[in-house]
């Protein structure tokens, strides 16, 4: 495989090609893939994740194009690149506002990039091919017009037959753009006169300090955004704060709290509280730490497992309220990490399973008489959530849940991905009675 940093002359479809080959080969994450391969211009970059968001948010449809117009698609490990190399051209043609001349011309080479220059041919020849007859490659209603794999797509159908549709289709989307104002410094219409966005702009009208910018800007272009006037978080991940309800001087207890959206939103809302944060993962506290000091806050955060607090926390003070933003399978943010529909295995959800039912008897002792825990995922599967939920609250006699959803009989708070609204996120809030 080949290394770009060695490469005299960079060629951004050679690139992504190189990266997606990493996601889908090595199973490795494309976020992390990107951020340690980022490019040094805003532009190239934008443009490399643009290619790689893309080829795999619909990879079974280029998969399916590249059946039809290959006699012989390329299947050993040394050339593979070629392949991908290939679906950077189809979806720049399919999806993308570049002439075609140039994406014929770049991705050829991008052959050369990737030295393999004896598929310089056949790249161009497939590209070609492609644009005279596009047009033929209509697809049906299956597989490829969902884009998740078979487990994935069985899975809502069971949990949600009546949203299952809408669930996949809002996962292929790109994401919308949600920022928070900080209600410490502006309220959103005090923010939105100084940053001058008068056009293409939402506020939410459950979310008090959310606003949605169409299309997206770059953070750059945000009002203050280094000072800690805004934040960019999703509104289905604001309501955590707003649901928890937190009052000024309670201690609080924000387990798996990186990379501290949440947190954050939190002190914004209730200054004055005592926060303790709690991760497992040490690049992620580092995260954590960064947006803290953007935000200019003071909070103490320790590594730590929640299913293990002894180990962390040595006082007999117990807590007020506490939030666990549960690992999942993060089903309900699948457009904003495309990959996890060809990394996540079904296998997986057992494991999240378990690690969530172990966090929830972890930190319950934790939690004061009268005290309130705030479960959280950006899942949108039962077992994660409902299911968990009814678990917990038949082993736990002295919990209680208080209903969020209108009917007073569902179990928690289940949000869906939708077009121009927030992602996939559920809540849960239970009370402790004795």
């Amino acid at each position: 495989m080949v290394d770009f940093y060695f490469m005299k002359k960079k060629n951004i479809r050679g690139i992504a090609a190189n990266l997606l080959s990493i996601v889908l080969e090595k199973k490795k994450s494309l976020d992390t893939v990107l951020s340690i391969n980022s490019l040094k211009k805003e532009n190239d970059q934008s443009l490399l994740q643009e290619i790689c968001f893309g080829v795999i948010r619909v990879l079974p449809q280029l998969q399916f194009i590249i059946k039809k117009l290959m006699y012989r698609p390329i299947i050993d490990n040394k050339n593979k690149i070629i392949n991908y190399l290939i679906m950077v051209g189809l979806y720049q043609i399919q999806y993308m506002r570049i002439p075609n001349y140039a994406v014929l011309s770049e991705t050829v080479n991008g052959v050369l990039w990737c030295n393999r220059s004896s598929f310089k041919g056949l790249v161009n020849a497939v590209l070609r091919k492609f644009i005279l007859n596009h047009e033929n490659f209509s697809l049906s209603e299956s597989m490829y017009d969902y884009y998740h794999p078979s487990w994935m797509i069985k899975t809502f159908k069971k949990d949600w037959p009546k949203n299952w549709k809408s669930i996949v289709k809002n996962n292929n989307l790109k994401p919308p753009f949600w920022i928070r104002v900080n209600r410490q410094y502006f309220t959103r219409k005090e923010w939105l006169k100084l940053s001058n966005l008068k056009k293409n702009i939402i506020l939410s009208r459950t979310v008090n300090d959310a606003i949605l910018i169409k299309p997206p800007i770059s953070k750059k272009k945000l009002f203050g955004f280094e000072r800690g006037f805004v934040s960019i978080q999703d509104v289905s991940s604001q309501y955590c704060a707003i649901l928890l309800d937190p009052k000024n001087y309670e201690n609080i207890l924000d387990v798996c709290a990186a990379p501290g959206m949440k947190t954050s939103h939190i002190l914004e809302i209730a200054p004055k509280v005592n926060i303790l944060s709690i991760d497992i993962n040490k690049k992620r506290i580092i995260e954590f730490k960064k947006n803290m000091d953007r935000l200019s806050l003071n909070i103490i955060i320790q590594q730590g497992d929640g299913r293990k607090p002894k180990e962390w926390y040595k006082s007999k003070k117990k807590f007020d309220r506490i939030i666990l933003d549960a690992p999942c399978s993060a089903t309900g943010i699948i457009r904003r990490h495309p990959d996890i529909k060809w990394l996540r295995l079904s296998t997986d959800i057992k494991k999240f399973v378990v690690l969530q039912r172990d966090l929830l008897n972890g930190i319950w002792p934790l939690l004061k008489k009268e005290g309130i825990l705030l479960y959280s995922t950006c899942s949108v599967l039962k077992e994660e959530n409902q299911n968990q939920i009814t678990h917990f609250l038949k082993n736990n006699k002295n919990a209680k849940e208080i209903y969020l959803s209108t009917d007073n009989k569902s179990i928690g708070l289940q949000m869906f991905p939708t077009n121009e609204g927030g992602d996939g996120f559920f809540y849960a809030k239970i009370k402790k009675i004795y």
